[in-house]
């Protein structure tokens, strides 16, 4: 059983923040929204908990294997891309925005893919400032990957190091899953519980399977959400 803790890597909590309205994403309510690239090798390795984490409140379509850039830190880290997908669950309104894809162009950077409308940059410009999250960088950037579940936990870079994916491939992250003694496994669900248990502080803790499970009951102690 895996709750927050991985004796072999480090796994950073999110930031619950209080005192804000739920997150509402084209007229749906709790809204989860993540922003990132394909590029990055943050991302990729927090997609692992996050598509673990929502795998539990739905169903995934669309979700496509793909790596970070070759030629950034932790080069080519196995990972998913969330452009084009769609997470069915009656708890949680998923949305994903990939900026860019890992495909290089002559000059520097990388493939345009996705940019944000109005209502969620809003929503990433006023919860990723440090008056909001006190780590966030002063120079108004953003750290990828930026997540903001339902205003009430922040994430902002990755909760553990993309090093511990490195030399595996997706299938066999995937199928370590199972077995709680892998440190990639430790990580992923480490941060996945983490991930489910602010998700269930805006779902009235539903569903129970979930949300009273040990792993999560210990994550939502840990951020002090219940």
């Amino acid at each position: 059983q895996i709750g927050v803790n991985s004796p072999n890597v480090q796994v950073t909590a999110p930031t619950v923040i209080s005192g804000h309205p739920p997150l509402s994403l084209g007229g749906k309510a709790p809204s989860m929204l993540y922003y990132g690239a394909e590029y990055c090798p943050y991302c990729a390795a927090e997609r692992w908990g996050m598509a673990v984490a929502l795998a539990r409140f739905g169903t995934w379509s669309g979700l496509k294997v793909t790596a970070s850039s070759h030629s950034d830190v932790y080069p080519a880290t196995p990972t998913f891309s969330f452009h084009g997908t769609v997470l069915s669950s009656p708890y949680i309104n998923f949305v994903p925005i990939e900026t860019y894809t890992n495909v290089p162009v002559s000059g520097g950077g990388y493939t345009t893919l996705q940019q944000p409308n109005k209502e969620e940059a809003q929503a990433i410009a006023t919860y990723s400032s440090p008056n909001v999250v006190p780590n966030a960088s002063s120079q108004g950037g953003v750290s990828f990957p930026f997540v903001d579940i339902n205003n009430r936990v922040i994430i902002s870079g990755a909760s553990y190091n993309p090093g511990i994916l490195a030399n595996l491939t997706p299938t066999e992250i995937a199928n370590g899953l199972s077995d709680p003694s892998n440190p990639a496994t430790q990580a992923i669900v480490a941060t996945a519980n983490y991930i489910a248990a602010s998700i269930c502080s805006g779902s009235s803790n539903a569903p129970t399977s979930v949300c009273q499970s040990p792993g999560v009951q210990a994550a939502s102690k840990a951020l002090k959400l219940s």
